[in-house]
């Protein structure tokens, strides 16, 4: 079940009693406690839900997000729900069993891990010797310790620990050789020499082998007489003697549970079929029995040692005391009985918590499903839960319960919900597999199967075989007179063109799609239209400002803001308020580009993403640099830095690390900036960023252009062309160019340095509006080849300085960035 080791954690945090069957209960106490410790954190209250597995009615902001964000916005309150609690007081936060984690449980681990660095928290995760979450091996402060066996003399207080008293070395020395210093196996043998009688406490209050073990111990010659006290011979064979105490780990349990009596083996049993945790009350409907008769089972149950109560309120709870215990009786049953019994608490999870879908498919998944009753439940329950945990992106959770689905009856719509969510994971070989299933399935939608092809494609940088399928699809949605798929299809298609920097053809779609849905009768509109027109203005406001139209930019990105606080889709709402900051600072409207960029700020801090909140910043910091605010654009970006390696997102670390560099040229710092770059250039080697790597080299080249190292910094500048010709991205190619001119220039290779520029302005003439004074520009370059001496000189000097000007939106020639920024979607 998602987030169930999580849940029991935040119950604790949030000093919760109320049970997940009290839902408007448990509701009112987390918004209580939550309005207590962090109130800033109350838009996001429904998305507890998900963590406490309750329903909690979604508001203006969580109605809007996508399975993803609505995730990553969990994750966020969760950590600043532990930064407010550690504030005031310091935390141990302890996972057992990391190894039985579901997937959503251990990616909250890994966010949570990685994101409170500075806070007063010991975070401990058990697990067994096998590696689970290897991105913590990339954490400064985490700290592995790899438990060896115990050595004796920690053994020895063990015992006497778990005796109370002293033990004779007879004794002593056995547990020391049956356990090979394993303290689980120490306390189970101790439990069962007890139980067994055959370790008893003599008058003298020393624990004692009894006399028949002894005996037998006697005649095998394993003894000796020291002292009048029996020891092991040293040379004796004693693991030959059978002294009738199990061997192995799993033996010494069952041996413990067949000495109960029936009345509490049975309770035990049907408990283990119920998990490693379990509710006194579902035992006592699964056992038909009345709660007061399992009350008293469980107690003497719990003197024996092999469970433990967990809690007492809203019900009484109770836990195996180690998960050994429950996998061993649960695997003694036979297949008979573990169906019967997965059947019997499915039906009391039926009566008593009809909303736990996830526990319901699970028992009902392992009961008799040749059964068609039960087939039909098990089915049902394993689509709900899909579909449940589908929604809060615990992707691994989704794919397990489609799978087990799958596996009782092939559905299109089920193959169709398991490539979705391949595509969302990355495992591209599993997603190409069951698009060729689902393609051969007859009942499934035309438009469906192409436009997965085009996520497909597109995923893998087949471009052109993306944009063939989503036009396709979209051909198909025309066709079906079915508008929402239609616009679907658009805004796919105008994504490839704009990913592949073809920025013209993209605006022709967009303006298409938004003279197709100006056309739409009122009938034809709706919401979900309105808000997909919101990301068709978004997109088209993106491939204005990438040809350098700000101006046609910022009114797109206008009309996108409009839609979206029309409906409240602030995700969306701080999306063109980005995008409109941008602008404006490119058309060096510095202050209202300010004013947008801080107001999305606001946005992405209140919704809890942390990587666009980093990336804002990061354009902020862009914003301050333009208006020559270059101390402010410092800092800005270090803080940008800061979240960015906090969150490992290695991308964008590339972006501010070479944006950093910049500017240190700019100060003159030179050391500093080759320290950056150079950071970032390990980083893109590291993540096999190739498109980083040229951004990187593009300032890497005028730094060392100012270390007068012109060879060095036409090699890196070369690197970074040819790059950009390989991925046809022409801005980036002009910009390589303009950097090119600037060394022959200084170098004193005038007429290379009049070539590249002349290639330069050539692109970025041909870069419909990127250049306003690109004509003017290639009269100074033809002028300047007929020029001889120093108005050569004069005449190449000018034109490279035209020709880096406004490169990417930067005014200053000498330190002009190479900026990159990822398309999202």
């Amino acid at each position: 079940m998602a987030y169930h080791p999580w849940r029991q954690i935040f119950r604790a945090l949030l000093s919760v009693t109320a049970d997940a069957n009290e839902s408007s209960a448990l509701t009112q106490q987390l918004e209580d406690t939550l309005a207590k410790i962090y109130p800033e954190g109350l838009p996001r209250l429904p998305l507890l839900g998900d963590l406490f597995n309750i329903h909690i009615q979604d508001n203006n902001l969580t109605s809007n997000f996508d399975s993803k964000m609505r995730q990553d916005a969990l994750f966020a309150l969760a950590v600043d729900i532990l930064r407010s609690k550690a504030a005031t007081q310091s935390l141990l936060l302890l996972i057992d069993d990391i190894h039985k984690l579901d997937g959503a449980s251990q990616e909250l681990a890994l966010f949570i891990a990685k994101n409170l660095e500075d806070t007063p928290i010991l975070f401990l995760l058990a697990q067994r010797p096998e590696e689970i979450l290897p991105e913590l091996d990339n954490l400064s402060y985490y700290h592995a310790l790899a438990l060896s066996s115990l050595p004796d003399d920690d053994i020895d207080k063990l015992i006497v620990n778990r005796l109370k008293d002293r033990v004779s070395p007879l004794a002593q020395k056995l547990l020391h050789l049956r356990a090979q210093g394993n303290p689980f196996f120490v306390e189970a043998l101790i439990d069962e020499l007890r139980e067994s009688k055959r370790l008893i406490k003599r008058s003298d209050n020393i624990w004692r082998l009894s006399r028949p073990v002894v005996e037998m111990l006697r005649q095998a010659n394993c003894l000796i007489n020291v002292d009048d006290e029996w020891e092991l011979s040293p040379d004796a064979s004693w693991e030959t003697v059978d002294l009738g105490i199990p061997v192995a780990l799993d033996s010494l349990i069952l041996s413990r549970v067949d000495r109960l009596p029936d009345a509490h083996r049975l309770t035990l049993k049907a408990a283990a079929v119920l998990g490693n945790s379990f509710e006194a009350p579902l035992l006592s409907h699964l056992r038909d029995l009345p709660p007061s008769m399992i009350a008293e089972c469980l107690a003497q149950i719990a003197v024996r040692g092999l469970i433990r109560p967990e809690s007492s309120a809203p019900q009484p709870v109770y836990r195996f005391r180690h998960n050994i215990i429950q996998e061993t009786i649960y695997n003694s049953l036979s297949d008979s009985q573990r169906k019967m019994l997965h059947r019997r608490a499915g039906e009391a999870l039926e009566e008593r918590a009809p909303f736990g879908v996830e526990r319901l498919a699970y028992h009902f998944r392992l009961s008799n499903v040749n059964n068609p009753a039960i087939r039909s439940k098990a089915m049902s329950y394993l689509e709900k839960a899909a579909e449940k945990t589908r929604r809060e992106y615990a992707n691994e959770a989704a794919l397990h319960y489609y799978n087990h689905a799958l596996a009782l009856e092939e559905r299109w719509q089920w193959l169709k919900s398991k490539a979705e969510i391949l595509h969302l994971t990355g495992d591209r070989d599993a997603e190409y597999q069951t698009l060729q299933k689902l393609q051969h399935k007859e009942d499934v939608p035309d438009f469906d199967i192409t436009y997965l092809w085009g996520d497909y494609y597109e995923a893998t940088s087949k471009s052109d075989e993306a944009e063939k399928h989503y036009e396709a699809a979209l051909k198909i949605a025309r066709a079906q007179d079915n508008t929402v798929d239609a616009l679907r299809a658009l805004i796919q298609v105008g994504f490839v063109m704009t990913k592949r920097a073809n920025y013209e053809d993209a605006l022709v779609k967009y303006q298409e799609t938004i003279l197709f849905c100006q056309m739409l009768p009122p009938s034809g509109q709706s919401e979900e239209i309105e808000k997909m027109q919101a990301q068709i203005f978004n997109g088209a406001g993106t491939a204005h400002l990438r040809l350098g139209h700000y101006d046609q930019a910022a009114m797109y990105y206008q009309k996108g803001l409009d839609i979206s606080r029309k409906w409240g889709v602030q995700w969306q709402e701080a999306r063109a308020l980005e995008g409109l900051g941008n602008a404006t600072t490119y058309r060096q409207q510095f202050l209202e580009g300010r004013k947008y960029l801080k107001q999305a700020l606001l946005i992405w801090k209140k919704i809890g993403d942390i990587s666009r909140e980093s990336s804002t910043l990061y354009n902020l910091g862009i914003n301050f640099q333009e208006a020559g605010e270059y101390e402010r654009a410092l800092t800005t970006f270090e803080n940008a830095l800061s979240i960015h390696q906090k969150i490992k997102n290695l991308y964008e670390q590339i972006n501010v690390l070479n944006s950093l560099g910049s500017l240190y040229l700019r100060f003159g710092l030179l050391s500093e900036a080759l320290n950056h770059l150079e950071q970032g250039l390990k980083i893109a080697a590291e993540s096999n960023d190739s498109e980083g790597r040229a951004f990187l080299l593009s300032t890497l080249g005028m730094v060392v252009k100012y270390q007068r190292e012109f060879k060095r910094a036409e090699e890196y500048l070369r690197e970074g062309l040819d790059f950009a010709k390989i991925e046809n991205n022409e801005g980036q190619m002009a910009v390589f160019l303009s950097y090119l001119g600037m060394v022959s220039l200084e170098s004193g290779n005038l007429r290379q340095s009049i070539n590249y520029a002349q290639q330069a302005l050539d692109i970025r003439g041909s870069l419909e509006g990127s250049m306003r004074i690109a004509n003017d520009l290639k009269k100074c370059s033809r002028q300047s080849r007929h020029c001889g001496g120093g108005k050569e000189t004069l005449s190449a000097n000018n034109l490279m300085r035209s020709s880096c000007q406004n490169s990417n939106g930067n005014r200053n020639i000498n330190v002009s960035v190479s900026c990159r920024k990822r398309l999202r979607r």
